[in-house]
């Protein structure tokens, strides 16, 4: 079964502040139904966007995302795109931080 999402949602904040910088995605899926949540740290926000990342992650899932820069949501239509969009993950925030340094 998914997680629902304010468990989701619960578990990245937890994550976020335990890691103390970086970015955090996490994503579940349930019959045809793809959810992932993006948390950046408030000192990484200004170069990985969290919005920008979660409508990058809901397009590799068939659906797309959005939100604030340090939290955002995306979903999706397509759950055996989910392992190829979490290992996707790190590429695409390294994509971001090269813009950022552009």
């Amino acid at each position: 079964a998914s997680t629902p999402f304010p468990e989701l949602r619960s578990m990245a904040d937890v994550l976020k502040q335990r890691l103390g910088s970086g970015v955090v995605v996490l994503g579940t899926h349930d019959n045809d139904k793809v959810n992932l949540v993006v948390a950046v740290s408030d000192d990484v926000k200004h170069r990985v966007d969290a919005g920008e990342l979660a409508r990058k992650m809901g397009s590799l899932v068939g659906g797309n995302g959005g939100g604030r820069a340090n939290f955002a949501q995306a979903g999706g239509k397509d759950p055996a795109l989910l392992a190829g969009a979490l290992t996707a993950v790190p590429g695409v925030v390294e994509d971001q931080l090269a813009a950022g340094n552009a």
